[in-house]
């Protein structure tokens, strides 16, 4: 796992293309909207107590739950406790990057 960021050549390839899968926002979990998000894999950096903390609670919830289902319920358990204004300023800007998403992939796919 150490020899995971050692390149071989002192000028490593650093073009990466990035395939994005559309989702529709009912399937991604936003609602009834028929208009297709992106969707694709991302790393969030935290340190290992957090790390830690969140695999056990994936373990304890059971059935193969992963990190990123934990995260997400997480988050809607959040989001449920928001107060209204709150509430409308997280869909703003949720939208926001939602729709940075979806252009970022409009121009990698072009």
């Amino acid at each position: 796992m150490s020899n995971i960021l050692r390149h071989k050549s002192k000028n490593p390839d650093k073009n990466v293309s990035v395939k994005a899968k559309s989702v529709s926002r009912k399937e991604a979990g936003f609602g009834e909207d028929k208009k297709e998000v992106v969707n694709f894999d991302v790393s969030v950096r935290m340190n290992n107590h957090t790390r830690n903390a969140l695999l056990t609670l994936a373990k304890i919830k059971g059935n193969n739950t992963s990190s990123s289902s934990v995260i997400s319920d997480l988050v809607d358990q959040y989001v449920e406790k928001m107060s209204s204004q709150e509430f409308q300023i997280y869909k703003e800007i949720l939208n926001a990057f939602e729709l940075k998403d979806e252009l970022s992939a409009k121009l990698k796919s072009k």
